[in-house]
Formats: structure tokens, sequence, C-alpha cells
């Protein structure tokens, strides 16, 4: 497993290499270290993925 120390300077390629070798999305790790204040909310968004839930009948 690789690990990961995340700080301001994090890449978009350091995530996705640490969330291969774990088995999740990258884009839940981005969005943790933008909640953490770890990297700013307009770092790594493109690993994010949007989702969009409509509730109509």
């Amino acid at each position: 497993m690789k690990l990961l120390s995340p700080n301001e300077d994090t890449t978009d390629e350091e995530i996705v290499a640490f969330t291969k070798s774990i088995g999740i999305h990258p884009g839940i790790v981005a969005g943790r270290l933008q909640y953490e204040k770890i990297i700013s909310h307009d770092r790594c968004t493109n690993l994010k993925e949007k989702h969009i839930f409509s509730f109509d009948d």
C-alpha cells in the first residue's frame, strides 16, 4: 500500500496513485482533503464526480 502525507502541494497524481493502492475513488480523498482544509477547495476538483439526485414523481 502506498502512503500519502498530504499537504497544500499534494498533486492529483499523488492522490490517484494513493487511492488506486487502497481501492477507493480519488474524489473521496480529494473531498476529504478539501473538507479538512489541507488543500484549497479549488484544487483537485477534477477528481470528484458530480451526481444529481431528482426526487420528482
